[in-house]
């Protein structure tokens, strides 16, 4: 009874991404979704009926791959004024996810919103074996986005099954351990990001645990010289 009632009181968020059926993280779809003023205005109002039809307690919009688009960064800033104002007169709490390599020391996103951060791509498919985040990149992250105020930084436990230089699959911190077990592979905790990894035929595992996620978040509580929220993916 104690899980159900934890449960109810816990917030429910619509969730926004700009996905398609034929492309994850449209930037095609951005621009259709709130290329204009009239856009963004209809695309604010469409996603707070949703959200009120649906009885949420708040709305998450995660929208990727703006990168260095300025001119669409302008237009994603002008659509978030506006649903933060539709927002609060609907009395829905807005979270906005953003990725690191958001230009955030080059435009100016508004206050109010909750932001979450993604701290958890520093390596991964196409790149070089590496964990998902060490304690140097998470410091510069928390570095750079606290000046946004109201900023949760999202971390992921699990990793990534890597085969030569770039090619890579996720793997649940589980399927890391059935790993080892089946090869006999003894994992080393890596000093840089705490990270546990070990190698079985030509394959690299790098994956984070509990331990590695509590080094985590004392390396962003250190940079922000505050106790940090932080949400957690668990895979």
């Amino acid at each position: 009874m104690k899980t159900s009632s934890t449960l109810k009181k816990m917030p429910v968020y619509l969730s926004v991404v700009n996905d398609t059926e034929k492309e994850e993280k449209s930037v095609a779809l951005l621009k259709r979704l709130i290329g204009t003023p009239e856009q963004a205005e209809a695309t604010a109002t469409s996603i707070v009926d949703m959200a009120q039809d649906y009885q949420c307690d708040g709305v998450e919009i995660d929208f990727e791959k703006i990168r260095k688009d300025r001119a669409l960064w302008a237009r994603f800033i002008d659509f978030e004024n506006r649903l933060i104002a539709q927002c609060n007169a609907s009395n829905l709490k807005l979270r906005i996810v953003l990725e690191t390599l958001t230009p955030v020391e080059n435009i100016q996103l508004p206050s109010g919103p909750e932001y979450v951060v993604m701290c958890y791509n520093l390596y991964g498919n196409g790149t070089k074996p590496g964990p998902k985040a060490d304690v140097k990149f998470l410091k510069e992250t928390a570095g750079r986005f606290e000046k946004l105020g109201n900023v949760t930084y999202a971390l992921a436990n699990g990793g990534f099954d890597f085969v030569g230089s770039k090619q890579a699959k996720a793997v649940t911190v589980d399927e890391a351990a059935a790993l080892m077990k089946k090869y006999s592979a003894k994992p080393k905790r890596d000093r840089a990001s705490g990270a546990l990894v070990f190698q079985y035929d030509k394959h690299t595992v790098w994956y984070a645990d509990a331990k590695t996620l509590s080094i985590w978040a004392k390396a962003l509580d250190q940079r922000a010289s505050r106790k940090v929220p932080v949400a957690l993916w668990r895979l």
